[in-house]
């Protein structure tokens, strides 16, 4: 099965098993100052559509602590599942504290125990966005028994 998975923010993580190389890494969809918050949407689904479509999209639930990081990460999570809603991918989201637990131990594990964890499955992580599309994909994997 073709996965991509994205760990959805200003800079997203992706991965996915599939494609042309970088099969991991992440994008940068920061806005200039003083610039819409709409551009950031306008990037990333400019940058999504643009994907080889996968088979199965898997993408982190976006965090709810406020602010601009969250309507960042909701805007970009809507996105994500009406544009894969849109060609008839199914998506899988997976709460932040799961894929930690999954992977650590512990749901509130830190960003460097993120990147450690994908470092052990093989993975060579730039920054925790990427790491944690890393493990998604992972996550992904075993929950489908690829």
């Amino acid at each position: 099965m073709n996965i991509l998975a994205l760990d959805l923010a200003t800079n997203t993580g992706f991965a996915r098993n599939y494609g042309p190389e970088p099969r991991t890494g992440s994008v940068s969809f920061k806005r200039p100052a003083k610039s819409p918050v709409g551009f950031v949407f306008d990037k990333f689904n400019d940058w999504i559509t643009g994907q080889e479509p996968p088979e199965l999209l898997v993408i982190e639930e976006p965090h709810m602590r406020g602010g601009a990081a969250t309507k960042i990460g909701v805007g970009l999570w809507a996105i994500a599942n009406c544009g894969a809603f849109g060609i008839g991918v199914p998506i899988l989201c997976v709460r932040a504290r799961d894929l930690k637990l999954t992977f650590t131990g512990y749901g509130n594990a830190e960003k460097e125990d993120m990147i450690r964890m994908a470092k052990r499955r093989g993975y060579n992580p730039k920054d925790d966005d990427e790491a944690d599309a890393c493990l998604l994909l992972e996550y992904a994997k075993e929950f489908y028994k690829e």
